[in-house]
């Protein structure tokens, strides 16, 4: 009899030792699983919020010129006209901004129809040329048009940051790629055009890194 009890222990041991082990080998097959599961996982498959360009560096804010009223007393929105009996609707008005490194030196220029700056990178010499141009003004022509200087190979149209945003970008006679945007936003005013031309590797990743920063901020003051 103590025989047999002692045989039946032995087997429970064993029995368990096992029973331990299995659950250890499918504890890892569980883990294996998981792991697989987000490896395989696809941003794409997902809405992502979307956000600003991140250069961790200065914010240039350019306010539109629609927001100081006119000799006239208009806003300089363009907007549908109202129907009898009604009053216009409010203008909108905001901000531009965009990021720029510290590296960067910009120039600001302002006249009665536009705001513009000219970003160069480091400390410019006297006979060299901003690698962007940003101009803020109701009307903004596009610079690419000059088919003397500027070869467009592409062209695009898309939501830059909520913004609607035209694209042209191609080569400059020089050979130097460039890319020209004009953006803007749903409540009409001001439009902003940039134009930037890369001379090299690193001018053109910063140079693209501060187009997509662009970014426009509705001034609600007002309400």
């Amino acid at each position: 009899m103590a025989c047999d009890r002692g045989n039946s222990a032995i087997f429970i041991g064993v029995m368990y030792m096992y029973a331990i082990r299995y659950s250890a080998f499918f504890s890892a097959a569980l883990s294996v699983l998981l792991l697989s599961g987000c490896a395989g996982y696809n941003p794409l498959a997902h809405p992502q919020s979307s956000y600003r360009a991140n250069l961790t560096d200065h914010v240039i804010s350019v306010h539109e010129f629609s927001a100081q009223a006119g000799a006239s007393g208009e806003s300089g929105i363009s907007s549908g006209s109202a129907m009898p009996g009604q009053l216009p609707p409010p203008a909108v008005t905001g901000t531009y901004s965009f990021t720029v490194p510290y590296t960067v030196t910009s120039f600001k220029k302002s006249t009665a129809t536009y705001r513009q700056y000219l970003l160069y990178n480091g400390r410019p010499t006297a006979n060299q040329k901003p690698f962007c141009v940003l101009t803020v003004a109701a009307k903004v022509a596009r610079n690419c048009r000059n088919s003397l200087k500027f070869n467009v190979s592409t062209k695009r149209t898309f939501i830059l940051n909520g913004l609607a945003a035209h694209e042209w970008s191609g080569y400059t006679n020089s050979g130097n790629p460039f890319a020209e945007l004009i953006v803007s936003h749903l409540g009409g005013g001001d439009k902003l055009d940039a134009l930037a031309i890369a001379t090299n590797d690193q001018i053109r990743t910063m140079a693209l890194k501060i187009l997509s920063s662009i970014h426009w901020t509705p001034d609600t003051s007002g309400q």
